[in-house]
């Protein structure tokens, strides 16, 4: 081998190298210029005109400078952007709808859902609602994981697992008419609780244990005797079924 052909074979792969490193390795595009999509619906059954945000900085609400968009007539909206939770702000004057296409009902209370980052239908998508604001509560207040904390939610809904907790309770193709019915009973009780428990514009995590906790007791305080319950979540499981 020449001296030439020598050079080529040794510099000529080095350089090819480096240039898909460059690159990303072949990867179609350096990581920076890729960015991950959040999309999902704010649901409880759907909620227009709701600021649906990317919790950068951890706090509950959304901050200037968060990425952030406004839920369309279904409850959808899409954000590009890192992982983090979902934050759903639903202003009063925002328009709540029963089922798709309706002209809906004008949300008199302001009040703010939440979703963990993790917290996905599968679909991937994310289903902002009460149900999944009990599931952030439950992380966040005792130190849960998002599983721990999906089971011990589901736990008290009659019929429904872990698995069918952050599905779209709207969708006739996703679950059961029980389920659904179930799960959309829960959220509008969740819904109160968390209503009552808003302070300058969060969701006071302290306020709404106590809301959730005084609910169950007084539910259970009222069908103890008459029904035979022994616990909260037979009590929650009595309201997911009526």
């Amino acid at each position: 081998m020449n001296k030439n052909n020598l050079l080529k074979t040794i510099i000529l792969p080095i350089i090819a190298g480096s240039v898909l490193i460059g690159c990303g390795g072949g990867g179609g595009g350096s990581s920076s210029s890729i960015s991950s999509v959040t999309s999902g619906i704010v649901s409880g059954s759907f909620y227009e005109g709701a600021k649906v945000c990317l919790d950068v900085n951890s706090n509950g609400k959304c901050d200037a400078g968060e990425t952030f968009t406004t839920s369309d007539a279904n409850g959808a909206f899409s954000l590009s952007g890192g992982d983090y939770d979902v934050v759903a702000e639903i202003p009063v004057n925002a328009i709540k709808h029963a089922i798709s296409g309706d002209t809906g009902t004008t949300v008199t209370t302001a009040i703010t859902f939440l979703a963990p980052k993790d917290a996905k239908a599968s679909d991937g998508k994310h289903i902002v609602s009460a149900i999944s604001t009990k599931v952030w509560s439950a992380m966040k207040e005792n130190n849960e994981t998002l599983e721990q904390a999906k089971t011990s939610v589901a736990a008290s809904i009659s019929g429904v697992d872990a698995a069918d907790l952050l599905q779209n309770f709207n969708d006739a193709s996703k679950l059961s008419q029980i389920k659904r019915n179930a799960l959309q009973s829960k959220a509008d009780a969740e819904t109160t609780n968390i209503e009552s428990s808003m302070s300058n514009g969060s969701v006071n995590l302290t306020t709404l244990r106590t809301k959730m906790t005084e609910d169950v007791v007084s539910r259970a305080t009222s069908n103890l005797t008459v029904n035979g319950l022994t616990t909260p979540s037979q009590v929650d499981a009595l309201d997911a079924s009526n």
